[in-house]
């Protein structure tokens, strides 16, 4: 199992398979994304738009490991969560996101994801994780508080910055 290979068990006893995102996951992708809510939407990204289509898949699922990585959390086929982290060009800085499925959010499972990225990160020499969101996204902020790390926060204009010290 990698680094990026866990099982996260709910509460409820329901496993979660956590594993890295692949490309042949479109439709399962797409089916998560077109079924969060207009308020998961708009706080991950930046928008509440519907449908996501095939075209809309590219930046998605497109992974490089010396780019960009992203994990999924699996039931049954079906994603429930997305985590992922970019690199910035010539820097140790990767910029992240995180989106639980509404029945799944404030469960613990986006603070295990977080973790799984943030030790990734760290094993690449990444130094810093860093977040953009709104400022009122209250339970992304939780999360980066919650994630034992060393956190700076800004606001700049409509805009919150985490930046999540990982060294």
């Amino acid at each position: 199992m990698s680094e990026l290979e866990a099982v996260y068990e709910m509460e409820d006893g329901t496993r979660l398979e956590i594993r890295p995102l692949k490309a042949s996951d479109e439709k399962a992708w797409l089916d998560f994304v077109n079924g969060l809510s207009p308020d998961s939407l708009y706080h991950r990204l930046f928008q509440v738009r519907k449908p996501f289509s095939h075209g809309d898949t590219g930046h998605f699922l497109e992974i490089s490991p010396e780019k960009r990585t992203a994990v999924v959390a699996v039931t049954r086929g079906k994603i429930v969560a997305v985590a992922r982290y970019e690199l910035a060009p010539g820097s140790k800085i990767g910029e992240f996101a995180i989106v639980v499925g509404d029945n799944y959010q404030n469960k613990g499972l986006g603070s295990f994801l977080l973790g799984i990225l943030a030790d990734h990160a760290k094993s690449k020499g990444i130094e810093e994780l860093v977040a953009e969101m709104f400022p009122d996204n209250e339970r992304m902020l939780e999360l980066c508080r919650k994630s034992g790390y060393r956190m700076d926060s800004k606001v700049e204009s409509d805009t919150r910055i985490i930046k999540l010290h990982l060294q």
